[in-house]
């Protein structure tokens, strides 16, 4: 990973020095003290749920140099001690500063559904020269962490980008200034805090403000008007349906995150990838957890798609279904769907209806409500609560379980829980 020094951190505005340590130079920067490595800094703040100063010792014992705090105190002589109203405006300068210096080409990516998904196959079809950001890491502080834990060299950089609010788009490119950008799809049902679709799309076309000089954006072609009309003079590379499909990778990554390779590949071939090194780097792809994840747990087969859901991300779980031996499903609401939610969960149902064999415990208001407008189903059972899905997986005892919900209901512990 990129070093920096204490020069490059006293440049940065509003900057204290409180201690000098007995190492100037330092690697890497986290605000969690258990990814603590020697030679790293720490980063403590007082958030809303915790305060980070608590847990500086603990990371000072991990081999943390450097600290930087917003609470000014001496450590041990051998740290390196900064002050910064907010710490982690100093971990978005010095990001923004290594990413300048990077010689490696910088590909964002960003969209309502399959941006993970996405990022991983990128990392895999662009090989061993390819770094990408770990987990979930896209926001304010996830995105620069992953820039400071990059290798330095030559190759790619592939930074995932989500934003809840507005202007966070504007502030992640910034960090990332991108010389590519990939947008997977902008959908309605995400708008969340957005007044409305158009908001949402003008808010994710905002990252081309800090494109690289001669960069380029990939996109699907419903985005192709906006683009035009917002950043007319940005490069497009329209995104399409790949003619000859894959079934056999369709079946083993699921609907969804094939739709996600299939925007990754076009990304690598217009990087010079071969059809040829694509075919041989398929067996990299590692979707991240609570994607399409198979496991084998308590004796059963287990599909854990339940890191989030919207109407998209459904539609593509009910496909990929449709290639499996039937047992049971979970289905718990999608969440924060706004004005949205009647429509896409009584939508749902009617997609619901066209996959057979399958025994559906649906759980969650918006799915019940949804439910008491269709004609009964004998497959289909209202359960009120995990602990009731628990009783009908035990008194059903499938083979097999199929898990669908947002965030909110952490569907996964099902998996790992008796």
């Amino acid at each position: 990973m990129p070093d920096f020094d204490l020069s490059q951190l006293l440049k940065i505005a509003g900057v204290n020095l409180v201690s000098k340590g007995a190492s100037q130079v330092f690697s890497g920067l986290h605000f969690d003290s258990r990814h603590i490595q020697p030679g790293n800094g720490f980063l403590a703040r007082k958030g809303q749920n915790e305060n980070g100063h608590a847990y500086i010792q603990d990371a000072v014992g991990r081999g943390a140099t450097l600290v930087v705090l917003q609470n000014p105190v001496k450590l041990l002589e051998s740290v390196t001690v900064i002050q910064h109203e907010e710490p982690y405006f100093v971990l978005q300068q010095l990001a923004q500063k290594i990413r300048q210096e990077t010689k490696r080409l910088v590909i964002g990516v960003t969209g309502s559904v399959g941006k993970t998904s996405t990022k991983e196959c990128l990392r895999a079809l662009l090989g061993e020269k390819a770094y990408a950001s770990q987990g979930n890491y896209n926001n304010l502080t996830g995105l620069p962490i992953s820039i400071l834990n990059s290798p330095s060299g030559s190759g790619y950089l592939v930074l995932e980008m989500g934003i809840s609010e507005v202007g966070e788009m504007d502030s992640l490119a910034a960090i990332a200034c991108p010389d590519l950008m990939v947008i997977t799809g902008v959908f309605s049902s995400h708008r969340s805090q957005f007044d409305s679709y158009d908001d949402l799309v003008r808010e994710k076309l905002s990252c081309l403000k800090h494109l690289r000089q001669n960069g380029c954006v990939f996109l699907p072609p419903e985005l192709m008007p906006a683009l035009t009309k917002l950043w007319p003079g940005v490069k497009a590379v329209v995104l399409q349906k790949d003619s000859q499909e894959d079934l056999t990778l369709e079946t083993k990554l699921g609907k969804g995150p094939y739709q996600s390779y299939l925007i990754a590949k076009q990304v690598a071939q217009f990087l010079g990838i071969s059809n040829q090194e694509m075919i041989c780097r398929q067996k990299d792809i590692t979707m991240a957890p609570l994607r399409m994840q198979r496991v084998d747990a308590v004796g059963k087969q287990w599909i854990l798609d339940c890191y989030n859901s919207s109407p998209q991300s459904l539609a593509a779980f009910f496909e990929s279904l449709k290639h499996e031996v039937p047992g049971v499903m979970v289905l718990a609401d999608m969440k924060e769907l706004g004005e949205d939610s009647d429509a896409a969960h009584d939508k749902a149902l009617e997609q619901l209806k066209n996959l057979e064999g399958w025994e559906v415990l649906i759980l969650g208001d918006c799915f019940h409500k949804a439910l008491s407008k269709v004609a009964k189903h004998s497959g289909w059972h209202k359960v009120s609560s995990k602990a009731e899905v628990k009783q009908w997986i035990a008194h059903i005892n499938p083979e097999k379980i199929a898990l669908k919900g947002s965030r909110f209901y952490a569907l996964e512990t099902l998996c790992y829980t008796n």
